[in-house]
């Protein structure tokens, strides 16, 4: 197993011998080549079945509609113009029922996958 992905399945209390069964079951699951889930369904099945870490929280994320045109306008510089993330941002699908608002944070999309200061462990290091 590469080296990444075992520190990931460490970092979320997923046993190593799950993988196999996880990736199958992933690769059942729709919008799986963009990095997330349209439903909240598969992310509580995921959390439910193969990670044992009980911290583990499943956040949605939405985009407001007064910042629909910003982001329409920053896909240009997307390597793959928002595919995926396009689709699903034009249905303007409500939050899932039973969430909390958290907040807002920067949160950007690249290549078929987000990011923001957590992808980089920031919290972590104390940066």
């Amino acid at each position: 197993m590469h080296e990444a992905i075992a520190d990931e399945v460490r970092d979320f209390g997923i046993l190593e011998a799950r993988i196999p069964e996880l990736t199958s079951w992933a690769k059942g699951q729709h919008n799986t080549n963009y990095n997330v889930y349209s439903e909240i369904e598969p992310a509580l099945e995921l959390r439910q079945r193969f990670i044992t870490d009980h911290s583990t929280h499943v956040v949605g994320i939405g985009l407001h509609t007064s910042l629909l045109d910003s982001f329409k306008s920053q896909l240009v510089k997307d390597v793959n113009r928002g595919l995926g993330l396009l689709e699903l941002v034009n249905e303007k699908r409500p939050p899932a029922d039973g969430g909390n608002v958290l907040g807002f944070e920067p949160l950007g999309f690249e290549a078929t996958k987000f990011h923001s200061w957590l992808c980089h462990y920031a919290r972590r290091r104390g940066v």
